[in-house]
């Protein structure tokens, strides 16, 4: 008999299929949630059998009755494991430890957990120093669906790290027309197909995004403002193109000319990537306290 939520369950004396689980009511079981746990790289396996004297975590959103090994007395179809539309996974190591989580979106995705996503073990009774999971609803998940949408949708990854951690992006396309932004406090980066990149030790939480790019290029007001001495111009590009930005008195004389080259679509408008002024003329001056302007060169705008 299992309840609802995470069991754990083993004991079985030959090794048994569990692609399609005999369990009653059918389907209660949720697809592609038998876990063991791999001593090698600390970290749980998704398992398709099991096998004598190993346990194992399951999970079922009701109770069922759930049997092992032997003929199902009413056969059952196998369970057809649906999937996304678009995903985008993140490989995740440090040392022997290494996990992988996914994103997705589809049409048909609902909100809370629903058969696409794939959730994840409790954390066992011996501390874990390594851990990374989305953040659902109710579970740890290391897959999160989401339903299709033009606007931007989010996901929150916490890790937990004594050491830095490497990322490296899945090779799936990013979805047309669209960025993939990964956001710490004030970092952003906008994220490719392939990308690797290092994340401090330590616990944090980020935010990963898909947001479509903007359809028109626009120049942002400035932030702080007033300032003293440094403030941040942020904008938004449409397509590729060279960037640079004019700094003026209110004489209408140039005082500084930031060029910025040749950048992607996208929004500009975090601290690591607005344009920053040190408030300093070309010539490396500090600026007179007063009013100041600034326009936005980009190709066509």
């Amino acid at each position: 008999t299992l309840q609802p939520g995470w069991n754990m369950i083993g004991g079985v004396s030959q090794v048994s299929d569990f692609t399609n689980p005999q369990d009653d009511p059918d389907n209660s079981i949720i697809a592609g949630t038998l876990y063991g746990w791999n001593p090698t790289n600390f970290s749980y396996q998704a398992k398709t059998e099991i096998a004598p004297g190993q346990g194992y975590w399951v999970l079922t959103l009701a109770e069922c009755q759930l049997t092992v090994g032997g003929d199902a007395t009413v056969p059952t179809a196998p369970q057809v494991l649906p999937e996304p539309e678009i995903v985008i996974s993140f490989n995740l190591s440090a040392g022997d430890w290494h996990q992988n989580l996914k994103i997705g979106l589809d049409q048909s995705a609902a909100a809370g957990l629903e058969p696409m996503d794939r959730a994840l073990p409790p954390i066992g009774p011996q501390a874990q120093d390594y851990q990374a999971h989305l953040v659902g609803c109710q579970y740890r998940l290391r897959r999160d669906v989401r339903p299709i949408t033009d606007q931007t949708v989010s996901w929150q990854m916490r890790l937990s790290s004594p050491e830095p951690v490497q990322l490296t992006i899945g090779s799936q396309e990013i979805p047309t027309g669209q960025e993939l932004v990964i956001s710490d406090g004030w970092m952003e980066m906008v994220l490719s197909a392939g990308m690797e990149m290092q994340l401090a030790s330590g616990e944090r939480e980020l935010t990963v995004s898909l947001r479509p790019l903007p359809k028109v290029t626009q120049l942002l007001q400035n932030y702080p403002n007033p300032f003293n001495p440094e403030t941040w111009i942020p904008f938004e590009l449409s397509q590729d193109s060279e960037v640079s930005i004019t700094i003026y008195d209110v004489a209408g004389t140039a005082v500084r000319t930031l060029s910025v080259g040749y950048l992607q679509a996208g929004r500009y408008v975090s601290q690591s990537r607005a344009i920053y002024w040190d408030g300093r003329t070309q010539s490396g001056e500090q600026v007179a306290s007063g009013t100041y302007f600034y326009t936005l060169k980009t190709a066509g705008y």
